[in-house]
């Protein structure tokens, strides 16, 4: 096992993260949402007890949103968004610590000037690479979207980035307590999302090759094993907990089977194909960053360094270049290649974990003053070709930001929920006085006008009904526990499965 070492870091690896988690959030506190959106309706939905399907899926979610069903109901929506953004800013705060952590020895130019301990950035501007990949994704449409959203996804990517970061801390420090709490937390994240699945190939390898041989170990796999197991048994909360509670009348090993089937189906949704592209401009560049590089390949000639030389900087340069057009989310970007169903945040996050390294690089190869151990000066030339790419990548890092902020703050005003909010006040104003059954087979608008009925403290004169789902009996249940006096009750009680045809649904509730 190795032994715990003693870390120094300084403060682009300390205290930079905090702000810049503290700057986004106040962005995102800024733009948040607060209007009734169709990417946050789940959410919202089931912390104000409007769904009356059974909860399976995404235990952590459900546990960590459950108190906010404790909030007035006109602020639960702000609670929620506010959650969402809080999760989002912690995301890039551990975004930027990652890449202040990642080790700059990977190729012979950089280990000719970084003699820091563990190889990490300490040039004069080692503060950039961290905001630029913190503003890069947090920008980016689908990371603003879900940021000022309680979709969801923000705490999925806070898990996601909390694992990185702990691989990344690990190698700094041998503190094998971090292994044993990656393993559990890991174990959770698959519970609450289907792409940590995906990934564990990835957690996997990195795994064996920061621990080397010492992973295969029989006491490090079985503790590794044991820990992730125990966070596996978040699978069973929510089943447990909707077996005992709801009046949908499934049982535990139904509800359970319905999450595996869910994950299974999302996980093959995807066509592998599409996963490869989207590899390209986020798990490629990892890889890439992963691998110490020797110092020849064989051609020890001054062409051939030149030459190896010029086809590492080229490959860093396209890295940079084509992790940044990504995150503008051209055609074949995972926004668009996935149709929008899923957001694919940690794709997105890799990218921007490998612009912040790319552009250390550059910074760092071409900014770098020799030092005084050099036996080479840089000619006339080479010092403008240097200045040069240097200021290349201080205009992207001016640049990029402010075009994706042109570019995607209009989107995200637009998708603020306004609309339907001036929809549900309408339909609201026309609804009797005295109260009314209002039937509706969108289920989106429905909870839309709830959410404005119970900001008027009017919600219980009015019964909100899905036509969709009134052939359910579990459905009757549920609206019966909200409406015991006014919802009839069934004469006797259906058998399982059963369906109401619409001849039973009218003799209903017509008596």
């Amino acid at each position: 096992m190795d032994s715990e070492q003693k870390v120094e870091l300084g403060f682009v690896q300390r205290r930079l993260p905090w702000i810049i988690a503290a700057a986004v959030f106040l962005v995102y506190a800024i733009t948040l949402n607060h209007h009734v959106s169709f990417a946050g309706m789940n959410t919202l939905s089931r912390v104000a007890g409007w769904e009356w399907r059974s909860s399976v899926v995404a235990p952590l979610h459900v546990l960590l949103t459950y108190p906010f069903g404790w909030l007035p109901a006109g602020i639960q929506l702000l609670g929620l968004n506010l959650f969402s953004a809080a999760c989002a800013a912690a995301s890039l705060g551990l975004l930027a610590r990652s890449v202040a952590l990642l080790p700059h020895d990977r190729t012979r130019g950089q280990r000719n000037v970084e003699r820091s301990d563990y190889s990490l950035l300490s040039i004069s501007v080692a503060w950039m690479p961290p905001v630029f990949a913190a503003l890069v994704c947090g920008l980016q449409l689908s990371f603003w979207e879900n940021a000022v959203v309680a979709s969801g996804e923000a705490l999925d990517l806070v898990i996601f980035s909390w694992l990185v970061h702990t691989l990344l801390q690990y190698r700094l420090d041998s503190k094998e307590s971090r292994l044993t709490w990656f393993a559990l937390v890991y174990g959770i994240s698959v519970t609450n999302n289907f792409a940590m699945v995906a990934f564990f190939p990835a957690f996997l390898i990195a795994l064996v090759w920061i621990k080397g041989m010492e992973f295969f170990k029989w006491r490090f796999i079985l503790r590794m094993s044991i820990v992730g197991i125990a966070g596996l048994l978040f699978y069973l909360v929510l089943p447990a907990i909707e077996s005992s509670t709801s009046t949908s009348g499934y049982t535990f090993w139904e509800l359970l089977r319905s999450n595996f089937g869910q994950q299974k189906y999302s996980l093959m949704a995807i066509p592998r194909v599409l996963v490869a592209i989207m590899s390209l401009t986020s798990i490629l560049p990892i890889v890439f960053i992963a691998i110490r590089w020797p110092a020849q390949f064989g051609d020890i000639s001054p062409v051939g360094n030149a030459l190896t030389n010029l086809m590492t900087h080229l490959i860093h340069g396209i890295f940079l270049l084509a992790c940044t057009y990504v995150a503008f989310d051209p055609a074949f970007s995972p926004r668009h290649l996935s149709g929008g169903v899923f957001a694919f945040l940690p794709l997105y996050y890799l990218g921007a974990l490998s612009i912040g390294y790319c552009a250390g690089y550059f910074l760092l190869v071409f900014g770098a003053k020799p030092g005084p151990q050099a036996w080479q000066r840089p000619s006339p030339l080479r010092k403008a070709l240097n200045l040069a790419i240097v200021a290349a990548v201080w205009l992207l890092f001016a640049a990029v930001p402010a075009a994706m902020l042109y570019k995607n703050l209009p989107v995200v005003k637009a998708n603020s929920g306004k609309a339907i909010d001036r929809l549900a006040k309408e339909t609201a104003k026309s609804l009797p006085p005295e109260g009314a059954i209002v039937f509706s087979d969108d289920v989106f608008r429905l909870h839309a006008l709830n959410f404005e009925l119970q900001r008027g403290a009017s919600s219980q004169k009015y019964i909100l009904v899905n036509t969709d789902s009134l052939s359910v009996p579990a459905y009757h249940r549920f609206l019966q526990k909200q409406f015991p006096d006014r919802w009839p009750k069934f004469n006797r009680e259906p058998g399982a499965g059963t369906q109401f045809q619409p001849t039973d649904l009218v003799s209903m509730l017509c008596l």
